[in-house]
């Protein structure tokens, strides 16, 4: 799972009959169910066709959420003078090529807007006092690894968590192979990458999984929930709740689309049949994408009994100098406790 990718598909060079497309705006119900039981093979072909150049290693996790990466929040700010600083430095980069990468803009003007930032009821995280046998240290996953853009730098920054990736792409879980299997001995041993669907398939152990219950101090959603049918989201996070420390003391991170942002005003432009229903879309290799309102995305875990720590949306204004034109990049970023 991730963003999605710019190559066709067959579905997308097909050109439906009205009846079945619905209108020019919206897709018919045959299309919706249509993209749902393709979703596992548009993935496939996606990183059959991109394999792992599409996306850039994801090193902001410390920055990001140092209060649950200490020692790589420090060392950060160790290696960058410019930790908070100029929109054009390279960690703004990242951000932009981590939200969609669109088109690669080329000639543009980044400006920060003000952030939306809420602080919710869960207590600050706090490291576990024990480890859970018969691992060293912490146990974090990652859902929907793609080609591990977000798992090996999770292993970098804590020298001896377990990680624990999977997608429901094969394609995408044997390019996390593949790389860990270049890894030295110690560090290798410390990633499991495996294929589910988590939407469907059990993550827990005791349920034929892989993951023993209980034990999952922080959970890694990276542009991936958005890859997901909403009406199969409040499953993802059942499954989730199976594996994480109980009684809040494990850590859901989300860095999601935001509603408003660029790539969905473009893909609502498009009409052709390119939306699903609110704020869910298909790009043209079928692949989708759901743009998240605060309201829903704390509803979403609120319902699943899992308290909010922090929530900030974030938004970047991008201008096409030579177009002169003036985009929005927003994006989602949040963290919940486990359930009680």
């Amino acid at each position: 799972g991730g963003s999605g990718a710019m190559s066709a598909s067959p579905v997308a060079n097909v050109t439906p009959r009205m009846s079945l497309y619905g209108d020019k705006e919206s897709a018919s119900e045959f299309w919706v169910q249509k993209y749902e039981r393709d979703a596992r093979k548009n993935w496939d072909v996606f990183y059959k066709n991109n394999g792992d150049r599409f996306f850039k290693d994801r090193h902001y996790f410390g920055r990001e959420w140092a209060h649950v990466f200490p020692a790589a929040a420090a060392a950060a700010r160790r290696d960058d003078d410019d930790f908070s600083g100029d929109d054009d430095d390279d960690d703004e980069s990242d951000d932009d090529d981590d939200v969609d990468p669109l088109d690669r803009m080329g000639n543009v003007e980044r400006a920060r807007d003000d952030d939306e930032r809420e602080l919710g009821p869960a207590p600050r995280y706090a490291h576990p006092s024990s480890t859970i046998h018969p691992f060293p240290g912490r146990v974090i996953l990652e859902i929907g690894c793609g080609a591990g853009n977000s798992a090996f730098p999770l292993l970098d920054l804590d020298p001896r968590a377990t990680v624990f990736c999977c997608d429901f792409s094969p394609r995408a879980v044997a390019l996390v192979e593949r790389r860990r299997r270049t890894l030295p001995a110690d560090k290798r041993d410390r990633i499991v990458p495996f294929v589910c669907d988590v939407s469907r398939e059990p993550l827990c152990g005791s349920n034929g999984g892989m993951i023993p219950p209980g034990c999952v101090d922080v959970c890694t959603m990276v542009f991936v929930l958005s890859a997901i049918a909403p009406d199969r989201m409040p499953d993802v996070l059942r499954n989730v709740s199976s594996v994480m420390r109980p009684e809040g003391a494990g850590r859901v991170l989300l860095r999601d689309y935001a509603d408003g942002d660029l790539a969905q005003t473009r893909l609502g432009d498009k009409g052709d049949g390119r939306k699903l229903g609110d704020n869910h879309y298909v790009r043209g290799d079928g692949t989708r994408a759901f743009y998240f309102e605060k309201r829903f995305v704390k509803d979403l875990f609120g319902d699943r009994g899992m308290a909010l720590e922090e929530l900030t949306v974030h938004a970047r204004a991008v201008t096409n100098r030579a177009a002169g034109r003036r985009m929005d990049r927003r994006w989602i970023q949040c963290s919940f406790a486990s359930a009680e």
